[in-house]
């Protein structure tokens, strides 16, 4: 005959079992964006839409805001004006932002999706600096959603994080304390 347990006792463990699960999803669900806090952001190397090379070391000794977009990506048109105005506000303080666009489409070597981007760059009027995003940084990055913005001290460490379009007041706020 199987012995049973007490009620009392099922219970209590049912309750740890649940509330160490919750923990344990909570700690492994925690965004990308916050993990990456603190920490120097990963080195990106790439080509400007420009055609000239882009390396994220050469921006050292500025406040830098990385912002992962896409042409494809509505809300990441949406906050366009908002970025080319924080761009044009604090650039001659030591600011700049660094756009990293996703080419969704396979048929586009990398190459022609730089000639196209820097296309649509210019009818935009972007006036801040744009690479295709170079192969392994999303995963280096550990994104999961566009648009993404990290902010980045003078020394390269990443400062604040957000996902989805940026809030021009907060990010003026915090490159104000990193100026």
């Amino acid at each position: 005959m199987k012995q049973q347990l007490p009620g009392w006792l099922s219970g209590s463990i049912v309750a740890a079992v649940a509330i160490g699960s919750v923990y344990l999803l909570g700690v492994s669900t925690t965004p990308s964006e916050e993990r990456a806090l603190n920490k120097p952001a990963p080195a990106i190397q790439g080509t400007l839409t420009t055609g000239s090379p882009f390396r994220l070391s050469d921006y050292r000794g500025k406040v830098v805001m990385i912002n992962f977009w896409g042409t494809w990506c509505g809300p990441c048109i949406q906050e366009l004006p908002d970025l080319i105005a924080v761009q044009s506000k604090y650039q001659a303080r030591g600011f700049t932002i660094i756009g990293l666009a996703d080419n969704n489409d396979p048929r586009l070597t990398e190459v022609q999706y730089r000639e196209a981007l820097q296309d649509y760059i210019s009818e935009k009027g972007i006036n801040y600096p744009n690479v295709p995003i170079p192969d392994g940084t999303k995963a280096a990055y550990g994104l999961e959603a566009f648009p993404t913005s990290l902010l980045l001290d003078k020394n390269g460490k990443v400062v604040y994080a957000t996902v989805g379009p940026i809030n021009p007041a907060e990010i003026g706020e915090r490159i104000e304390k990193l100026l």
